[in-house]
């Protein structure tokens, strides 16, 4: 599920959801070594093993398509990603859109705000929005999707 997630494969994301329905919402186990090819994880799993939803991690890398399957699904865009760190605390709170606005994957973006499910104004440790994330890296559409979506709801 990790990978089919991860590389935006909607058949395989379907066929593993046919053959076991929780997996839609199953927190996936990830290691550093699964992680560390991208800042979102990077800047999550420093030092620790998390989980993420099938959603988040499509939502990471970017997979537009397979976050939209997933959501017609019902899969949760609120949930977030965890860390346990080697201290054995636990850290979250970053969402898919989180993740997505870090990355400066609009399409990804527009796709998550497309699903009234999905919490705008949800914080991640530090108090940041997802719309603080995009600001900060300067994935200006990203932003602006964010604040057009804020001022229809």
């Amino acid at each position: 599920m990790i990978a089919a997630a991860t590389e935006g494969d909607v058949e395989s994301l379907a066929r593993l959801t046919s053959q076991d329905p929780a997996l839609l919402h199953a927190r996936l186990p990830l290691s550093n070594s699964c992680t560390n090819s991208g800042s979102v994880a990077n800047a999550f799993a420093a030092g620790g093993n998390g989980t993420a939803t099938a959603l988040w991690l499509a939502a990471w890398k970017g997979h537009a398509e397979a976050v939209r399957w997933l959501l017609g699904r019902g899969a949760d865009g609120s949930t977030s990603y965890h860390c346990t760190s080697r201290t054995g605390a636990d850290s979250s709170g970053r969402t898919a859109l989180h993740a997505a606005c870090i990355e400066g994957h609009s399409s990804v973006v527009h796709a998550l705000l497309c699903d009234p499910r999905v919490n705008l104004n949800g914080r991640a440790e530090g108090g940041r929005t997802a719309a603080h994330c995009a600001a900060e890296r300067g994935h200006m559409e990203c932003l602006r999707l964010i604040l057009h979506e804020g001022r229809r709801r």
